[in-house]
């Protein structure tokens, strides 16, 4: 079956947010960033997300259901988000 244009965006924003996260550290990381990086507008991102953690709470989510390689990479994003 083949992925929807939301589904598609929404995985594009998710790929976007976790490099920078892992470049510049989640407290850097804003909305107008993510959508710069992917070339969308803010309003655009939060018609799919409304914050910056929720975007780490689906990536984790699809970390878990993906296995445990993907998961391994989102263990420090969650840790800065959860210890701050």
């Amino acid at each position: 079956m083949e992925k929807s244009l939301v589904d598609n965006k929404k995985e594009e924003i998710i790929d976007a947010c976790e490099k920078l996260y892992k470049d510049i550290g989640f407290k850097n990381v804003n909305i107008k960033l993510i959508g710069e990086n992917i070339s969308c507008s803010r309003t655009s991102i939060y018609n799919y997300f409304s914050t910056k953690e929720e975007v780490v709470e689906i990536d984790t989510q699809l970390a878990f259901y993906c296995g445990w390689p993907k998961a391994c990479s989102v263990f420090p994003l969650v840790e800065e988000v959860y210890n701050d």
